[in-house]
């Protein structure tokens, strides 16, 4: 009896360790990141849609994953089949035991210890069919993971962004026959603006501000928040950290390396071997749409919208030129982010998310307004989309100082420069995050209810308020008075200024 408990017990451990260890999944994700929730049914029923969404954003490397997620998809189908197969043959082994218990015979120990050995390679058949198991669900995800959300059916296909129209738009008669410095030379003139003392503190790309250029740059920091916060829906105004795990940058949409291999953030190596990495955050838009990961929120709060500064740090590489020149583009700035959750699109254009889309742009259009700079508002174009985007506005600002001068200098588009972007991203975010919608509009449907599986990811939508060191830029340019070498500041901004009116030489 001794002999038959024994073996009894290794029975149940060969089989019930067979069964653990063919539930377990392998996760290429730290233990405490969200776990993503990819549409992988919308994706393999519509994979010809995937397809010609890849090839309209140029996203060629990435056209074949769909059809590779159907090929993949059906192996998972044969695997698991053969994993039940196997767990029932296991199951049958079991009653075998149990029906041949020995009773001391030799005959019954060699049959009982059959069993035993072919509860082992039962066993390691079912451990190895997981692994594959595993293998292909974790290919799939990836593949997944890569697409981008479905673009809005407005979208230009291809390079050329369409005018939707412009601010300031009386300023168009004025803007040939002002003085084309640039900011770099008027902020020297007034001793505002230094670029050679941070070039040997911490190298190319960054900057100091220095007396009134600083306090334009705390001025415009409240003066937006001010303005978002007076919008006549509610934006409650936080402070976001500015460092992140790569992984939430990453289920954000912003990965560590574009398609070129150019390095797009700053990582920061894990401090220890089980640790995640961190990233310093390009964008509060990052650590914003982090705020509820892994996360419930409540319908009736939606939509919530949210206003704040930080500072961003981009490592995007470049060419030096006027591109790249002075405050235009740099990799470390200060920025009022705008960031919103929305009830899902089921009726495009006239729901929640979209009208949450559209206010962030009448406040955009009222800060540039009310600094009186000369803008274009762009419908950005499917090659220009990111990822995440289902819908992007540029608002371009026009710098004098990039304006061609004909000496064969690459300026720009003739002067006008990027300002503010403003982007619709689906579901592609809370997704990622797993971020979900408490409640359901079906009376009938109850959170947590097995027999429905549905689960419901807001819509979120982000948009700059104020770039402060683009911003800085256009105001000096425009401002510029050539004659007095004063710049005229806006009157929106005297009260954040201590009064001040113009910026001349300090």
């Amino acid at each position: 009896m001794v002999l038959l408990n024994q073996n009894r017990w290794r029975l149940s451990q060969v089989i019930n360790n067979g069964f653990r260890e063919c539930r377990r999944r392998t996760y290429h994700r730290p233990p405490n990141a969200p776990k993503p929730f990819v549409d992988l049914k919308h994706i393999r029923e519509n994979q010809q849609i995937y397809e010609e969404e890849c090839e309209k954003r140029g996203y060629l490397t990435l056209k074949d994953y769909p059809k590779r997620i159907n090929e993949l998809w059906k192996k998972r189908q044969e695997l698991e089949s053969a994993f039940n197969q196997l767990r029932q043959q296991i199951k049958d082994v079991e009653r075998s035991i149990i029906r041949t218990k020995p009773a001391g015979r030799a005959n019954d120990l060699v049959a009982h210890d059959s069993c035993l050995q072919s509860a082992r390679s039962l066993k390691e058949a079912a451990s190895a069919n997981r692994e594959n198991f595993d293998g292909l669900e974790f290919e799939i995800e990836e593949l997944a993971l890569s697409l981008p959300v479905l673009m809005d059916s407005t979208v230009p296909i291809g390079v050329e962004p369409r005018e939707r129209g412009f601010i300031n738009a009386h300023l168009a008669s004025t803007i040939s026959s002002h003085p084309s410095t640039d900011h770099v030379s008027i902020g020297q003139k007034l001793n505002i603006l230094d670029f050679n003392s941070s070039a040997k503190s911490s190298g190319w790309g960054f900057y100091y501000l220095h007396g009134a250029a600083a306090l334009l740059e705390q001025a415009l920091v409240q003066y937006a928040i001010s303005l978002a916060s007076s919008a006549p829906w509610s934006f409650k105004v936080c402070t976001p950290p500015s460092l992140v795990y790569s992984h939430i940058a990453s289920a954000a949409g912003y990965q560590p390396r574009d398609a070129n291999g150019e390095h797009q953030i700053y990582d920061l190596p894990s401090q220890g071997k089980d640790k995640p990495g961190h990233s310093l955050a390009g964008t509060a838009e990052i650590p914003f749409a982090a705020m509820y990961s892994d996360a419930q929120m409540d319908r009736s709060k939606l939509p919530m919208v949210i206003v704040g500064p930080s500072r961003c740090y981009r490592a995007e590489a470049g060419a030096r030129g006027v591109d790249t020149k002075g405050l235009y583009r740099v990799h470390e700035f200060t920025k009022v982010e705008m960031f919103g959750w929305a009830l899902p699109a089921f009726k495009p254009h006239t729901n929640e998310a979209y009208m949450l889309f559209e206010k962030l742009l009448q406040v955009q259009i009222k800060f540039l307004e009310s600094l009186g700079l000369y803008c274009r508002v762009l419908d950005m174009p499917s090659r220009d989309l990111g990822a995440s985007a289902m819908r992007k506005i540029d608002i371009e600002a026009w710098f004098p100082g990039r304006v061609s001068k004909g000496d064969g200098e690459k300026e720009g588009r003739d002067g006008w420069g990027e300002v503010t972007s403003l982007s619709i991203c689906g579901d592609y975010q809370s997704r990622r995050l797993n971020t979900w919608i408490k409640g359901q509009s079906d009376p009938d449907w109850k959170l947590g209810d097995r027999k429905s599986r549905f689960k419901e990811y807001p819509y979120t939508v982000n948009g700059t308020a104020c770039a402060v060191p683009r911003t800085i830029a256009a105001l000096l340019e425009m401002g510029w008075d050539e004659e007095r070498q004063v710049v005229k500041l806006p009157e929106c901004l005297w009260g954040y200024m201590g009064g001040r009116k113009e910026i001349g030489r300090e």
